[in-house]
């Protein structure tokens, strides 16, 4: 057949794969209309007669060939993106078993014998005519991607739900190849389908194909004509498919003018924040909450700038920086009002060491400026929190904090203080749904740990650490941050020691084993849940019912939910 037969039925194909038979005859251009009516009947004529070909063999090497290649992408993407690093023993199964299903398929000479995947290549080869197009075998248009993880499991002899996610995930995502649009597994086969086709690789698949679209061929003929006119309409349905995220941007930058009409800031500073908010893959349920703190933070700053106004009598050269604080502030330059905010404190601080040499005649002015100081602090705070940078804004959190609790104060009325600044992030960024904030009362943890003295303050971290680091892991996808909290707790176990604080001790392995828990939830095995039965019984070894009773259910609830968990596996 000439390639632009082809390409009308790779056209058809297409179409009836994205928005059905009915839509895909309203859709068809006058062009190709004409087209099929001037071929058709001598495509179907052309067709007749060959009846004798192998049909179902050769589109069954085509659709074997076809879905394993497809699996092979969905795997080296998985590689590529470093998640699959723990997956080996799961790939290397079902890469051997695709490797025999490919050298089967494409040696003409050998026949074909039953494989894991045949249920699921039924798809394409089960009445061609109706299925070739990907997605016409069910409604929503993805059939081949809900029957992936079934033929997965037939392949590698795993249960279904212990296919590991990354592979689940990017079969209905969609990877993207040589820099083209994403697309999901069903997509990646009917790609390698038509790319058999197109290259002569196997004719007499080919061939066959041609045959089974002979009766879609005459319904398009016959059918046309009557449908061109609701064209415009299919044209609308199919351009409502929009990215939602995208959508949501849309939807944002629409409302800017109202935003900024209500917050009483620029559209040019709304869109801004939008941009950085996007930028860093903002979960869709914080989107709005973020945007609302960082205009009110941005707000907030005017009236600590009024409060450093008289700064100037001061020190002349932090007055300065300041005007140019105040100025970019004005203007909306953001980068530049967050490096003269920091130099404003600098340049405070500066001129606090210069005036040590001197404190018996400065004392009133350091009292001042002190006060000042503090206020500029918070302004560097805020400054950092609009950059949406956990590090930079826990380092400027404790800056402010070394100014408010000095170094004079008592180690450990200053200790508890550190710990009192980490907890506030931690509970606000827990019970409002901030995962910013997390990541702040992590960094505080780290920076807390410098003012820690002894086993006790060292574990009291540690286990601060962890808890911040369970609540973020839970949220976020992957297991990093899980694995991190475990290490944490570990570390503050040998702080916490079972002979010196055994009621600490146990406190600190249930957290243990609250994070194994949840990281055995989302990895394969039974390893991790294992090690939280371990940590939940070791906990009640000191947490009896005669001591804490209360305590004591909690945590025998925390260990039947372990060996739940551990009895869905075993």
């Amino acid at each position: 057949m000439a390639a632009d037969d082809f390409n009308l039925i790779t056209f058809v194909g297409e179409c009836l794969g994205e928005i059905g038979i009915e839509k895909t005859l309203a859709l068809m251009p006058e062009t190709v209309r004409a087209r099929i009516r001037r071929r058709g009947g001598a495509l179907i004529a052309d067709l007749r007669g060959k009846h004798e070909i192998a049909t179902n063999e050769h589109l069954t090497r085509a659709a074997r060939f076809a879905w394993v290649e497809a699996a092979k992408a969905i795997f080296d993407a998985a590689k590529r993106d470093g998640r699959a690093a723990d997956e080996v023993p799961f790939e290397a199964l079902v890469r051997k078993e695709l490797n025999k299903i490919h050298a089967e398929a494409c040696d003409p000479n050998r026949s074909l014998t039953p494989s894991p995947i045949d249920a699921h290549v039924e798809e394409l080869t089960w009445g061609v005519g109706a299925h070739v197009a990907p997605g016409i075998a069910s409604p929503d248009g993805h059939s081949l991607n809900s029957g992936f993880i079934p033929a997965l499991a037939r392949l590698s002899g795993f249960q279904e739900k212990d296919v590991p996610a990354i592979y689940v995930g990017l079969a209905r995502s969609g990877i993207s190849q040589n820099s083209g649009p994403s697309r999901d597994f069903a997509t990646l086969v009917f790609s390698h389908f038509a790319d058999l086709f197109k290259s002569g690789a196997m004719p007499e698949a080919w061939r066959a194909w041609q045959m089974a679209h002979g009766e879609l061929v005459r319904a398009l003929a016959a059918d046309l004509g009557p449908k061109i006119d609701v064209v415009l309409q299919g044209i609308e349905e199919l351009k409502a498919g929009q990215d939602q995220t995208n959508q949501m941007l849309r939807e944002l930058l629409t409302r800017v003018p109202a935003i900024s009409a209500e917050t009483d800031v620029s559209e040019a500073l709304v869109r801004r924040f939008l941009s950085e908010i996007f930028k860093i893959e903002t979960p869709e349920d914080q989107i709005e909450l973020q945007l609302e703190r960082l205009i009110e933070g941005w707000k907030s700053q005017s009236e600590l700038l009024a409060r450093l106004s008289g700064i100037s009598n001061q020190d002349a050269e932090a007055g300065k920086l300041l005007a140019q604080a105040k100025a970019a502030y004005d203007s909306e330059d953001i980068e530049a009002y967050q490096s003269l905010a920091k130099e404003v404190a600098e340049r405070l601080e500066a001129a606090d060491r210069e005036d040590e040499a001197v404190i018996a005649q400065v004392e009133a002015r350091r009292a001042a400026r002190r006060d000042n100081l503090i206020v500029a602090r918070k302004l560097s705070v805020e400054a950092a929190k609009a950059s949406l940078d956990p590090k930079a804004t826990a380092d400027a959190v404790w800056a402010l904090f070394e100014v408010e609790y000095t170094t004079t104060m008592p180690q450990p009325e200053r200790f508890q203080a550190a710990r009192a600044l980490q907890h506030e992030w931690y509970v606000r960024g827990r019970d409002k749904g901030l995962n910013f904030d997390l990541a702040v009362s992590i960094e505080l943890s780290h920076l807390t740990n410098s003012l820690a003295l002894g086993p006790d303050q060292r574990g009291a971290v540690g286990n601060d650490l962890g808890i911040s680091l369970k609540t973020l892991g839970e949220r976020e996808s992957g297991t990093v941050r899980l694995e991190e909290a475990v290490t944490a707790f570990r570390a503050a176990l040998e702080e916490r020691t079972r002979e010196r604080v055994p009621l600490q001790w146990a406190a600190t392995q249930n957290n243990l084993g609250n994070a194994l828990l949840r990281l055995g939830e989302r990895e394969s095995g039974t390893a991790r849940l294992e090690e939280a039965v371990t940590a939940y019984r070791a906990a009640l070894e000191e947490r009896t019912r005669e001591r804490v009773p209360l305590d004591w259910a909690m945590k025998q609830n925390n260990l039947g939910i372990a060996l739940w968990r551990l009895g869905e596996r075993e």
